[in-house]
């Protein structure tokens, strides 16, 4: 009897706790804000090193439009002490991909990806993933990179000593003082690997509102432009912005918030997100090019 309870107990946590694993690992990877009569669900994908709270503003503009909110913490960051894998990052957005589906079921999907989490995001969907995502905002999403970043393939074999690069990003908008150089090259291969789409038409069936800046210490504006046109992705408008008043410690691949782009850019830019949620597929986005006050 004493053994057959014993069984029972073993065979009865061999169920339970995967689940309650897959659960734990589930809330630590991602966190909703759930509303009521929602206009539908946004997923957040922060940039490398970018902490979830420098998407604040974001999350505040999509809350006052009446849209529940899903904020995905990549491995490696923001608390999460895995490592910051392509293998783990993949495994992040099918996480994502599978809330979506089970908690948010038949409402309309959008998603937000700011530099690297942009690159993510087009990977996950070019791989069959949010397949009812219809709309997309890229902030300076890496798709392709200045000459100076490449520089970084140069010490890439030095991320098996553990070496970290210290983040020069302003502290209150970073997660970590310094990132090792496998976050990079993570970072580099999810960049390699969508320059050849497998699937490319499942991109050409979403429309997307891409924010770039000409003069981005990382992201090359010129290059992404001829990427989006390689790939052919007519409901994909570009908006170049144009920083006002911007205090000169603020990188200008950095833009979160109206103290990193001005307010009057800040403003245009929201203005940007109210017609891609609001304009029917079929009129294609208009770009815009914020002036300087």
């Amino acid at each position: 009897m004493k053994k057959t309870l014993c069984f029972c107990a073993s065979l009865l946590l061999s169920i339970l706790l995967p689940a309650a694993v897959c659960a734990a690992n589930e809330a630590s990877t991602i966190s909703c804000k759930k509303i009521a009569a929602s206009k539908g669900v946004v997923l957040l994908i922060h940039g490398l090193n970018q902490s979830v709270s420098a998407l604040q503003e974001f999350e505040n503009y999509f809350a006052k439009k009446k849209f529940s909110r899903c904020f995905l913490r990549l491995s490696g960051s923001n608390g999460r002490r895995n490592e910051p894998s392509v293998t783990n990052w993949e495994h992040d957005l099918l996480i994502a991909h599978r809330l979506l589906e089970q908690h948010f079921p038949g409402q309309s999907q959008y998603g937000f990806g700011y530099s690297i989490g942009g690159t993510l995001l087009v990977d996950a969907i070019d791989r069959g993933l949010f397949p009812r995502m219809s709309r997309l905002i890229l902030i300076a999403p890496a798709f392709s990179l200045r000459w100076k970043s490449m520089l970084l393939r140069m010490i890439l074999p030095l991320r098996h000593l553990g070496v970290s690069l210290p983040s020069a990003s302003p502290r209150q908008y970073r997660d970590l003082d310094s990132l090792s150089l496998d976050a990079y090259n993570s970072s580099l291969t999810f960049v390699d690997r969508i320059k050849n789409l497998e699937n490319p038409e499942r991109l050409r069936s979403r429309m997307a509102a891409v924010f770039l800046h000409n003069d981005d210490e990382i992201v090359d504006p010129a290059g992404t432009r001829d990427w989006i046109q390689d790939k052919r992705l007519a409901h994909w408008s570009i908006h170049m912005l144009v920083k006002d008043n911007v205090a000169d410690d603020i990188p200008s691949h950095l833009m979160t918030d109206e103290r990193t782009v001005g307010t009057h850019t800040w403003q245009t830019l929201l203005h940007a997100f109210d017609r891609l949620i609001t304009l029917p597929f079929t009129a294609p986005l208009p770009p815009t090019t914020p002036k300087k006050d």
